[in-house]
Order: structure tokens, then C-alpha cells, then sequence
């Protein structure tokens, strides 16, 4: 079995070296992945000692796929906030005052790529809310 980890360090060392930040919605796909490898580690000891199991193989296999998954959208995600210069949730404010001052009030003219901004901060805050609910935030 073959681990996609990366260290914090080595995810600090990417962040770094290209002046990306740690934003709610980076913080939102860090949450995710540290879920992921907290359950991870738990099943490492039932994996090993029933390795012919391959249900629970496969879980564990999912497991640290998925936390690779997350942290690597934690990364995609600093990376598209960089480069268009404001934060998803904690500029979502200004994202959505400027869609209302440059289509005059009617949203329903925003471009979709626009929308997809939109549906993005949307996911990005509820799953931010999730998080708090469930106590892991």
C-alpha cells in the first residue's frame, strides 16, 4: 500500500515558496484531511491484523486517498485565491456586492464563471459550518 502523505512541513514548504495564504477555505480542506487521517490511523491496526479483509482494505485505502485529495484542494484553493487577490469566505462580501453593482442588482446576469464562484463559496461555507456543528472546528 502506497501512502500519498504529505508532512505539514513539506505542505507549509508549498504555501511558502509561493506566498499563498491560510484561509478559512484552505483551513475548510485541512479540517477534511486531518478528519481523514485521524480515522486513518485508527483502522491502520485493524488493517493489519485482518489484511485478507478487503473491505477494509479498501477503506483504508479510500482513506488516505481522500486525505491526499483534500489536502492537495487545500493547496488548489490558496492557489486560485492568490492569483484572483481576494479569499473566498472571508471576502465573500465584497465578491457579492461587486456582483450586485456590476449586473445592477439582478444576479440571475452574473457569467458562469461567476456562478461557480458563487456556488463554490456557498459549498465552501457550508461545509465550514458542518465542521463547527459536528465540533471539529
Amino acid at each position: 500500500m502506497t501512502s500519498q502523505y504529505m508532512s505539514t512541513q513539506d505542505f507549509n514548504e508549498i504555501m511558502n515558496a509561493n506566498g499563498w495564504h491560510m484561509s478559512q477555505a484552505v483551513k475548510v480542506y485541512l479540517v477534511k484531511a486531518s478528519h481523514c487521517f485521524k480515522q486513518y490511523q485508527l483502522m491502520t491496526k485493524a488493517a493489519k491484523a485482518h489484511p485478507k479483509n478487503k473491505v477494509l482494505q479498501a477503506e483504508y485505502r479510500h482513506l488516505d486517498e481522500l486525505r491526499a485529495s483534500y489536502v492537495w484542494d487545500a493547496l488548489d484553493t490558496a492557489e486560485i485565491e492568490y492569483l484572483q487577490q481576494w479569499r473566498f469566505l472571508e471576502d465573500k462580501g465584497d465578491f457579492i456586492q461587486a456582483m450586485m453593482l456590476k449586473y445592477d442588482g439582478d444576479l440571475s446576469k452574473c457569467k458562469n464563471e461567476e456562478k461557480a464562484k458563487a456556488d463554490y463559496i456557498e459549498a465552501l461555507e457550508s461545509a465550514k459550518q458542518q465542521e463547527i456543528r459536528n465540533g471539529v472546528r
